[in-house]
């Protein structure tokens, strides 16, 4: 499945248009090969750069690997070790609408229940792949003439957890920056903070 672009870049801010929570959700339940649909999921689940799920381009980081993904009644939590500083950090996302999460309460088992049943079969690394390849699979369901790039799913993660379309409730920029790996809020406030009105308005009306 292909998209038409909503994506821009506005040269005065520099602050990204956004892929809805609800287009992006469509796109990626679309793509029937496990391997590429499940690898984008964590990508955009993980608010990751790809060289943190794949073998890294830049660093010796290793392939996301099967102990790496921790499982709760209530939440799927991800451990990766940040590609710029080497900095190990913990990103959960919500199995089960669960009000007693402070942030993370929206049920998201369209990411979670398909990441756990695919990863649980490894006995090692799941993506043992290389950056490139990541790329490519991202072009294979992105236009690639639109210039879109997998590094994307990151930008519209920390849209989507700073507007709260991902969890129910908008999430401060202190603790989307703890998850996305930044070491302060200031990249991600000028870069990140590109929500959408359909996004915004389903979360606070």
């Amino acid at each position: 499945m292909r998209i038409n672009t909503i994506y821009s870049m506005a040269e005065q801010d520099k602050k990204q248009q956004v892929l809805s929570y609800n287009n992006l959700k469509q796109i990626l339940c679309s793509i029937e090969d496990n391997e590429h649909r499940v690898f984008l999921k964590t990508t955009y689940a993980c608010v990751a750069r790809v060289g943190e799920i794949v073998n890294g381009k830049y660093s010796s980081n290793p392939p996301l690997q099967k102990d790496n993904f921790e499982v709760t009644k209530n939440l799927l939590l991800v451990t990766l070790l940040t590609e710029k500083t080497g900095r190990i950090r913990t990103v959960p996302c919500s199995r089960i609408d669960d009000e007693r999460q402070e942030f993370f309460k929206k049920n998201e088992a369209w990411l979670t229940e398909d990441i756990i049943n695919y990863t649980r079969v490894f006995d090692n690394k799941v993506w043992d792949k290389s950056t490139r390849w990541g790329q490519y699979v991202f072009a294979k369901y992105f236009p690639e003439k639109y210039r879109q790039h997998i590094h994307l799913l990151r930008h519209w993660r920390a849209s989507h957890l700073l507007s709260g379309a991902a969890t129910g409730k908008p999430v401060p920029d202190q603790v989307v920056a703890k998850l996305g790996g930044w070491i302060g809020t200031q990249t991600l406030n000028i870069t990140y903070d590109g929500t959408i009105i359909e996004d915004y308005v389903k979360v606070n009306r």
